[in-house]
């Protein structure tokens, strides 16, 4: 895992012209066309590799991302706005290469695991794009967890709840295809989630190292440490391209470079997009 999200670090620096700028505005634009048309349309665009197979309909490969299952037109107009938000302010952090291999990845994944549980036997696999809105989010999340964005035009809630809700949907659902004789259903769920993993290993690794070490004595000691350290200067964090702080940018997020020779600061409009220092 670490090996290939160090790997995608390096193209996306050597690439940054790659991909498709502002991927996600055509992705829900198509969305709405397909919700608007799709019923008056003589062919389907899920992804269901039994059909790929048998009737060579190669175009669900692409176009299941296209596809929202939503019979209330209220939800269906709320989550395009949410998942342009987030699309949007994924490839502003990203960049446009970085943006682009995440969702390209989810496509592989979900397409080739498709393909190959099909080839094992197990029926009824098929994909739609809710399943790749649902990687945005965690990936949203991830990067933005104490963000508060208003659920449903009304709701305070930070993105780190958010989160958890949109986990515990997926596990719901998980267990409900299973519970129906349907796992192959249940693995195209899961299967753009491994892209998650691989682009915020490194994150992962953290959580657990802290979550290991969080009550030693001398992570307390560090701890009370950072908090004098922080009440003398005025922030504890200091982004080493821009220059803010937590302390004049308290909204930002904060986080240093394990690839980057030294201890180095970045904040979260630079975490992703700067030159390494050797």
């Amino acid at each position: 895992m670490s090996f290939l999200n160090r790997k995608i670090d390096e193209f996306c620096a050597r690439n940054r012209g790659f991909g498709i700028p502002n991927l996600i505005q055509y992705i829900v634009l198509g969305s709405a066309l397909y919700y608007m048309f799709g019923p008056f349309l003589p062919i389907g665009l899920e992804f269901v590799p039994a059909w790929v197979i048998e009737r060579f309909e190669i175009w669900r490969v692409f176009t299941y991302i296209f596809t929202i299952t939503s019979d209330n037109v209220l939800i269906f107009i709320l989550m395009l706005l949410f998942t342009y938000s987030i699309g949007q302010a994924l490839e502003r952090t990203w960049g446009t290469a970085k943006f682009n291999l995440f969702y390209l990845g989810s496509m592989v994944i979900t397409v080739g695991v498709g393909f190959l549980v099909t080839a094992l036997g197990l029926p009824h696999y098929f994909a739609t794009g809710d399943f790749m809105h649902y990687s945005l989010l965690l990936a949203f999340a991830l990067l933005y967890p104490e963000m508060e964005i208003r659920f449903m035009m009304v709701i305070p809630l930070k993105m780190k709840y958010l989160a958890v809700i949109d986990v515990i949907y997926i596990i719901v659902l998980v267990h409900r295809y299973v519970s129906l004789g349907a796992p192959a259903v249940a693995i195209s769920l899961l299967a753009p989630l491994v892209v998650v993993m691989i682009f915020f290993w490194p994150d992962f690794l953290h959580l657990l190292k802290r979550g290991k070490h969080k009550t030693s004595k001398q992570t307390i000691n560090f701890n009370t440490a950072q908090r004098e350290a922080k009440k003398a200067k005025g922030y504890l964090h200091k982004c080493t391209v821009c220059g803010e702080t937590d302390g004049t940018a308290p909204a930002l997020e904060f986080r240093y470079c394990s690839k980057c020779n030294g201890y180095h600061c970045y904040c979260s409009n630079h975490i992703n997009d700067h030159i390494h220092v050797e």
